[in-house]
């Protein structure tokens, strides 16, 4: 549930030329289709904004609905490379900071990792990374 519209330029002008960057909204399927449309492979990173809190209904939305708007998509567009979906380490946990992150995130770890599953029966080529904390630092930062 973005509370801005998606914008593919800053991301494109980070990338090699040829790498085509296609706006859509993953709570939206009606936008999917297009953008989907011919991709060679599809890099999912999408997820809740850091550093707010989400109800539970807006992590279901984006963290899950989501995933399984753009696993439709490219089943409907006959979408055939890998599908990327970069996710949250901790999905499985039960410890004390995942469960904080859950109360604080509307159950974003269980969001994802519903998702994970869904990916995982897709039939799709696939591959799930979960990734640690990410912080814009130079390279070799620690």
């Amino acid at each position: 549930m973005s509370t801005t519209s998606p914008t593919p330029s800053p991301a494109a002008s980070r990338l090699p030329a040829g790498v085509a960057v296609r706006a859509a909204d993953l709570t939206r399927s009606d936008t999917l289709a297009a953008p989907i449309g011919g991709a060679a492979h599809i890099i999912l990173t999408a997820g809740l904004y850091s550093g707010y809190p989400a109800s539970n209904a807006t992590a279901r939305a984006t963290e899950f609905d989501g995933v399984l708007n753009v696993l439709g998509a490219a089943r409907r567009t006959g979408f055939a490379g890998r599908f990327l979906y970069m996710t949250a380490s901790g999905v499985r946990s039960r410890s004390v900071p995942a469960r904080g992150l859950n109360l604080w995130k509307g159950n974003t770890l269980t969001w994802r990792w519903r998702a994970e599953e869904a990916i995982r029966a897709s039939g799709l080529d696939y591959s799930i990374i979960r990734a640690g904390f990410l912080m814009n630092r130079p390279a070799g930062w620690r």
